[in-house]
């Protein structure tokens, strides 16, 4: 496994992971690998260090998205709704779906948030979970 072989996790804090991803309903292993990935940018390999962080950097990802999408006003239900898909469900990183978003608000699409919600349910399909993933499939579709 990626996240004890690569990362050099302890089975307690993937434990914890793996937890933390069955409360928030996702069964995303992508979203169990950005957590992780996340984790271990940050310097972080205890459990108790882990929870106290993840319990403020999911909540934080909200007000940022709508920041992405040039939006200031405190997100509605089904935005958040949305946004948090995105990151449980879809497993994407801050930085893909700052792209998505980058793509709605520079093409002038009104509906933004379905806009991208299309837009990451594409990129998912396609399997695309970085930007060596996206920049390639964006190659793809210019030749």
């Amino acid at each position: 496994m990626f996240i004890y072989d690569r990362l050099a996790f302890t089975f307690d804090l993937i434990d914890f992971l793996l937890e933390r991803c069955v409360e928030d309903g996702n069964k995303s292993i992508h979203y169990l690998e950005t957590l992780a990935k996340f984790l271990y940018e940050q310097g972080i390999k205890d459990t108790d260090e882990a929870k106290k962080v993840i319990d403020k950097i999911v909540p934080s990802f909200v007000p940022r998205v709508m920041g992405y999408m040039g939006l200031k006003d405190k997100p509605i239900k089904q935005q958040t709704v949305m946004i948090k898909r995105w990151i449980l469900e879809y497993g994407f990183s801050l930085e893909i779906i700052e792209q998505a978003c980058t793509k709605a608000v520079l093409g002038g699409k009104e509906d933004k948030f379905s806009y991208v919600e299309t837009v990451l349910s594409d990129w998912k399909d396609h399997k695309i979970h970085s930007l060596s993933d996206l920049e390639a499939y964006n190659q793809k579709f210019a030749e």
